[in-house]
């Protein structure tokens, strides 16, 4: 298990995006605060994920928070897949059973596996009509596509298989428990908290302690992912509703036009929500469909 565990690459979020490629043994964990589903058409990986190492093989969906530091650690010497990323945000409005959010911010990672050729040619089908649909950059086909992943994730829910190989302790010395009762509070209630303390009086914790402890499990500044979500959300209803930008802004949980403003642009690298909704939200990069999983794409502002 080569790589330092202790040191992660941290990034605030990829956003909406779709790509394929190989796994690669990645040397150090990296964290983002986007759900993300992976799916192997060939091969297998195994990822440290929360302490745990979990086993992905061949027509098998995973899917998990990125704000827990993760990193595959073996794979095949041929292997091929798919990766898929969507912010917090737009997943907290999918009404998803109460016991499959608490879950994956809890550090969990949900598997499922198809074993009948019908139900992997289907699955194969699919993926390949995301990447299609999402190539284009329209609207409407972003649209089909957001909500056939929701329908995915509720299957999954269902129907969900373990590939667990080991338990290990976790490098931070936070409790599942207790990071999940922080991010209930924050995802709960980001459009409308005032401040850090008013999420540190919520979870009886001190301010200070509660932006250490939050630091030090996810490697993420706490007030920068709660202004993140609200962006993230803003980003959705720029994409699905037709509503004026300053209804979106207060929405978010945004009390001012320029704050709403310099939020948005600093996290859609420099773009206005009105040149984010001319550009129909989100256009895929035109380098190419093969991207790396822990390169980070030039629009992800790092966090130090």
């Amino acid at each position: 298990m080569p790589g330092n565990p202790f040191i992660v690459d941290h990034a605030m979020a990829f956003g909406f995006r779709i790509w394929q490629g190989s796994f690669f043994n990645m040397p150090r964990a990296h964290v983002h605060s986007d759900i993300e589903i992976n799916y192997l058409f060939e091969g297998y990986a195994h990822y440290l994920h929360g302490g745990h190492v979990y086993h992905l093989e061949a027509n098998q969906w995973a899917i998990f928070w990125g704000g827990i530091p993760h990193r595959v650690i073996e794979k095949s010497q041929r292997n091929h897949g798919v990766w898929l990323t969507l912010p917090l945000a737009w997943v907290l409005h999918w009404d998803l059973p109460d016991n499959t959010l608490s879950r994956l911010l809890a550090g969990d990672m949900l598997l499922n596996i198809a074993t009948q050729p019908a139900q992997i040619i289907y699955d194969h089908y699919r993926l390949k009509l995301w990447q299609k649909e999402f190539r284009t950059g329209d609207k409407e086909q972003l649209r089909n596509v957001i909500l056939d992943i929701e329908v995915q994730l509720r299957r999954m829910q269902s129907t969900e298989s373990g590939a667990l190989l080991e338990m290990s302790r976790s490098p931070t010395a936070v409790s599942s428990h207790q990071l999940a009762s922080i991010l209930t509070q924050i995802t709960q209630n980001y459009m409308t908290l005032a401040n850090v303390n008013a999420i540190a009086a919520a979870v009886q914790l001190h301010p200070k302690y509660l932006m250490q402890l939050f630091k030090k499990a996810t490697g993420l500044n706490l007030w920068e992912y709660v202004i993140w979500l609200r962006v993230a959300h803003a980003q959705r209803l720029l994409l699905t509703s037709d509503d004026t930008i300053i209804d979106i802004a207060l929405a978010s949980g945004f009390n001012a036009p320029s704050t709403f403003y310099q939020a948005f642009r600093k996290y859609t690298d420099g773009a206005t929500p009105r040149e984010f909704r001319r550009q129909k939200s989100f256009t895929p990069q035109q380098n190419g469909s093969t991207q790396d999983t822990h390169t980070l794409p030039s629009a992800v502002p790092a966090i130090s």
